[in-house]
């Protein structure tokens, strides 16, 4: 039996985008990746790293294998190399970790072009696993 509305107070109605009920919202664009963490990688990744620290971002990469519960996990120096190499600007960009959540129904829609020139590439793969992360934390430890 299909949900009616979503769970909570507001009684907001499931199925936002199941028909042109709802054709004036174009998209959803969300994220949860908004933190002082993540303040903190885009300019150190960028090369704003002060001297003196060491910076590392440690969670688990979404694993793609059939029936896989449980992230890969990963420890990655934020200024190095292999951190930097999963960007496709050298860098973690603010853009990172956004969803789009495009209306088929809608009016105006949010172009796919517009969308993709400007995107960072959050799908990319490194060895064989999308740089998106299950779980974030980054941490600036004195050396």
């Amino acid at each position: 039996m299909p949900a009616e509305y979503l769970l909570g107070p507001t009684q907001f109605p499931a199925g936002l985008f199941a028909n042109d009920r709802h054709a004036e919202l174009s998209a959803v664009i969300f994220s949860n990746a908004c933190s002082i963490s993540k303040l903190n990688r885009v300019a150190i990744s960028g090369g704003g790293a002060p001297e003196g620290y060491r910076y590392t971002r440690l969670g688990h990469f979404f694993d793609r294998t059939p029936g896989a519960l449980r992230g890969i996990p990963f420890c990655l120096d934020i200024t190095g190399d292999e951190y930097r190499g999963l960007w496709p600007h050298d860098y973690e960009p603010w853009t990172a970790e956004i969803e789009v959540f495009h209306n088929p129904f809608a009016r105006h829609p949010v172009s796919s072009i517009y969308y993709l020139k400007r995107s960072t590439g959050s799908r990319r793969t490194v060895n064989g696993y999308a740089d998106r992360f299950m779980r974030r934390r980054s941490y600036g430890r004195k050396l």
